[in-house]
């Protein structure tokens, strides 16, 4: 669905994975984000000690707005 390929790891959730990655549980006020290829993960919310809610950001390289930039550079050339 993202197009990014997790590495192979001891979890098999979006939340596992952050937590491998972190090496811990996040604590009830944190918001640690993670980032993965052009995604970054963000913990919005913990229950007890599972991510209960997590943001997912595609992030763009500068100077292109969803890729547009790129589609008319390539248009351009």
């Amino acid at each position: 669905m993202l197009g990014i390929q997790f590495p192979e790891g001891d979890y098999e959730t979006v939340a596992g994975y952050i937590m491998d990655v972190l090496g811990r549980i996040p604590g009830e006020e944190e918001h640690p984000s993670v980032t993965l290829e052009n995604v970054t993960f963000t913990v919005m919310e913990m229950e007890d000690r599972r991510i209960g809610r997590v943001h997912v950001e595609i992030v763009r390289p500068a100077g292109t707005e969803s890729g547009v930039a790129d589609k008319q550079r390539e248009k351009d050339e």
